[in-house]
């Protein structure tokens, strides 16, 4: 995809669509960059509940995983990927907390 007339700022990446999972890239400083800046943002799909073992069963708990707990998922893998292990690690905690949250609820 190509941006066009950006102002001269710095700018984060969010890529999300159907079947993948949200990628977001880190800061890109196109203060004193000239007029192009090429970025590579790495995006890796949802996996399906049939390309694992256990064929396509998925259980309810799976089901209903909190958007905020996905969200933090996402955010922590993404901080892998670039080796950000401090970030990763607080937003991977934080989805534990809130997917705890609903395991422990009645």
């Amino acid at each position: 995809m190509i941006f066009s007339r950006l102002e001269p700022a710095k700018y984060k990446l969010r890529v999300s669509g159907d079947g993948v999972i949200t990628t977001e890239s880190g800061v890109l400083d196109m203060t004193d960059s000239g007029p192009n800046l090429t970025e590579h943002v790495r995006m890796r799909r949802i996996p399906l509940p049939t390309d694992g073992p256990g064929g396509s069963s998925v259980s309810v708990t799976e089901l209903n995983i909190p958007a905020e707990a996905k969200k933090e998922f996402e955010k922590g893998a993404s901080n892998m990927e670039e080796k950000n292990w401090s970030e990763a690690k607080n937003h991977l905690d934080r989805a534990i907390r809130d997917l705890s949250q609903i395991r422990s609820s009645p």
